[in-house]
C-alpha cells in the first residue's frame, strides 16, 4: 500500500500489487489502472481519461464492506476496470482483516465465477 498526497489535499491510499493492479486494453494501447481507496467516501476508484471508475461500500460494523455498486464510465466499459476495483476492494478487506457483504450484482457475479475468492465473504 501506498499513500498519495493529492492537490486537493486529501491522502488516499493506492493499492498497486499484484491483485489490485492489472494491465488491461483499451483504446490507446495498454495501461495500467491503480485502485484507490477513499475511506473517507466509502469507495474504492479507477481514474481514468474519461472519468472516474468506482466501487461504493458502506461499513457494517468494523469487521465488514457492504459492496453495494460499481460504475464504470460508458467508454472504459468491458477493458476489466470493473474487475479490477473487486480485486482491489478484496485486497484490502483481506489485508485489514475484514470481510464483505456483496450486494451489488456485478460483484456477486466476480464471486460466482471466482468461487476460490468467497472465503472473505461474511456469512450472512
Amino acid at each position: 500500500m501506498n499513500i498519495i498526497a493529492r492537490r486537493d489535499g486529501v491522502a488516499r491510499a493506492v493499492y498497486a500489487g499484484p491483485a489490485s493492479q492489472r494491465v488491461v486494453p483499451n483504446r490507446n494501447g495498454r495501461e495500467r489502472m491503480q485502485v484507490e481507496h477513499e475511506e473517507q467516501n466509502h469507495r474504492f476508484v479507477v481514474r481514468l481519461p474519461d472519468g472516474e471508475a468506482e466501487l461504493g461500500y458502506a461499513p457494517q460494523g468494523a469487521e465488514v464492506l457492504n459492496l453495494h455498486h460499481t460504475y464504470v464510465p460508458s467508454t472504459a466499459r468491458g477493458q476489466g476496470v470493473a474487475e479490477v476495483l473487486v480485486k482491489g476492494a478484496l485486497d484490502y478487506a483481506r489485508q485489514n482483516g475484514k470481510r464483505v457483504i456483496p450486494t451489488c450484482p456485478y460483484v456477486q457475479a466476480w464471486l460466482q465465477k471466482h468461487p476460490d475468492q468467497n472465503d472473505i465473504v461474511a456469512a450472512g
